[in-house]
């Protein structure tokens, strides 16, 4: 096996060179699908915008969404950024789930799963149940 040095550099694992061996995988993407909009900001932690969805996952049947919000704060710019959870049974209807995880002004009751941060969600399979989602974000400290 060679090994590839990369040092510190990002990479994108678009072709095989990054893969000792391709059996039993197969790289492609998905072309995109103009369809109707699949969630629209109606909570006051999304009143800036939701920006992307950023992890999608199939679970047990169920869709699980974990995307990114934005709040405006009381001058109208752009305020706090939250990373919030909604699942689908068809991935296209959604519905904000609370977890009760994080307070926003006060209110408890509301689906943030983790604020001042964005990343990304996986399944560990060989977790146990409750510690089977595995996020890894990038959490932005006050200067």
């Amino acid at each position: 096996m060679n090994v590839i040095d990369v040092a510190d550099q990002k990479q994108i694992f678009l072709d095989d060179r990054w893969f000792d061996t391709g059996q039993g995988m197969t790289l492609c993407v998905n072309p995109p699908v103009k369809s109707e909009r699949v969630l629209l900001p109606e909570k006051p932690w999304e009143s800036y915008g939701i920006c992307c969805y950023h992890t999608v996952l199939e679970h047990e049947g169920v869709y699980k969404m974990w995307y990114d919000a934005i709040s405006l704060a009381a001058n109208e710019a752009p305020h706090e950024r939250v990373m919030c959870y909604a699942t689908s049974r068809d991935g296209i209807h959604w519905q904000r789930q609370n977890v009760n995880l994080f307070e926003w002004e006060g209110l408890r009751e509301n689906n943030i799963v983790m604020a001042g941060a964005n990343g990304s969600v996986m399944i560990d399979p060989l977790a146990p149940a409750d510690e089977r989602f595995k996020a890894l974000v990038i959490i932005k400290e006050n200067e």
